[in-house]
C-alpha cells in the first residue's frame, strides 16, 4: 500500500478556524464612552431645539390671540359705527320709541347681510339714500336697494365707480348732463353692445338721477304708490324699464338674500304714519 504524505496539508490548517479578534478591555471602554457621549450631545441638541421650538410656538401663540384680539375690538367699533349710523337714519323719525326700535333692527338686519366689506360699504351709503327716497318720492326702499344691487353689482360695475350710475341708465342724445362713454353692454340682458352711460358726481345724485329718470317721461307713473318693492320693480318692467326676461326673477332672489322685503315693513308703517296724519288734518278742517 502506498503512503500519503499529509503534512503539507496540515500545514494549512484548513480545518481550524481563526479565532475571532476581539477588542482589548480598554478599546471597549473607549468605543462605550463614546457612544454614550455621543448619545448624550444628541439628547442636548434634541433638548435646545425642543425648546427653542417650544418658545416659537408659544410666541405664534401669543401672536395669534393678540391678532384675534384686534380682529374682536375692530369688530366691536365697526358695530359701534353702525349702530351710530343707523341712529343717525332715524333722528328725524318721529315715530315712537317702539317704531324706532324696530327699524334699527330692520336696517341693522340689512346691514348685516352684506356678504363681504366692499357690499357693506355700499350699503352703509345706499340705505340712507334709498330711505330717503322713500320718505320723499314714494318709491320703496327696497326696489331701489335691489335695483341698485344688481344694476352695479353693489357698486361695483364700471359705470357705479367711474360715474356714480347704479341703476344701469343710458345716455341717449337727449341727456345733456355728464357720460361715460363706450361701454361694453347686454341689451336685453344678452345682445352684446356698446353704449354711452350717464354719470353723476356723488352717490346721491346718482340716486337723484334714478328717480328723476323715473318720473321724467312720465311712463313710470303706474309704478308710484306700489306698497311693496317688489310689485314697484315688476310695474316698471311692465312698462318698458328693462326687456331682460330674467330681470324680476333675479330680483326677488336679491330681496330674499339682502333681507329688503323688510324695509317693506318700515315703509307701510310710514304710508299708515302719512294716512292717519292727512286724515286728522282733514278732520280738523271739517270742524273748523
Amino acid at each position: 500500500m502506498q503512503s500519503i504524505d499529509l503534512t503539507q496539508v496540515i500545514a494549512r490548517r484548513p480545518f481550524f478556524k481563526e479565532k475571532r479578534r476581539r477588542l482589548s478591555l480598554w478599546a471597549t471602554l473607549v468605543v462605550s464612552n463614546a457612544f454614550w457621549c455621543a448619545l448624550s450631545v444628541v439628547l442636548v441638541l434634541s433638548i435646545c431645539g425642543l425648546s427653542k421650538t417650544g418658545h416659537w410656538a408659544m410666541a405664534k401663540f401669543v401672536e395669534q390671540r393678540s391678532r384675534l384680539a384686534e380682529v374682536e375690538a375692530a369688530k366691536a367699533q365697526a358695530l359701534a359705527e353702525r349702530d351710530a349710523k343707523i341712529a343717525n337714519l332715524l333722528r328725524f323719525e318721529s315715530s315712537s320709541t317702539s317704531d324706532i326700535l324696530v327699524m334699527a333692527k330692520t336696517i341693522n338686519e340689512v346691514f348685516s347681510s352684506a356678504e363681504n366689506s366692499e357690499q357693506e360699504r355700499f350699503f352703509e351709503e345706499a340705505l340712507p339714500e334709498a330711505l330717503r327716497i322713500q320718505l320723499t318720492e314714494g318709491i320703496p326702499a327696497s326696489a331701489v336697494m335691489a335695483q341698485a344691487i344688481l344694476e352695479s353689482r353693489s357698486g361695483q360695475s364700471s359705470i357705479a365707480k367711474d360715474g356714480h350710475n347704479y341703476f344701469g341708465m343710458k345716455a341717449f342724445d337727449d341727456w345733456k348732463g355728464m357720460r361715460t362713454k363706450n361701454v361694453p353692454t347686454l341689451d336685453d340682458g344678452s345682445i352684446p353692445t356698446i353704449a354711452d352711460f350717464r354719470a353723476y358726481s356723488s352717490l346721491p345724485e346718482g340716486f337723484d338721477g334714478y328717480v328723476q329718470f323715473l318720473k321724467a317721461s312720465g311712463r313710470y307713473d303706474n309704478a308710484f304708490g306700489k306698497k311693496t318693492g317688489a310689485e314697484f320693480i315688476s310695474q316698471v318692467l311692465k312698462d318698458g324699464y328693462c326687456g331682460d326676461p330674467r330681470y324680476m326673477t333675479m330680483i326677488h332672489e336679491i330681496i330674499e338674500r339682502y333681507k329688503l322685503d323688510k324695509l317693506d315693513e318700515i315703509y307701510a308703517a310710514q304710508v299708515a304714519k302719512a294716512a292717519a296724519s292727512q286724515n286728522t288734518t282733514v278732520a280738523k278742517n271739517t270742524d273748523s
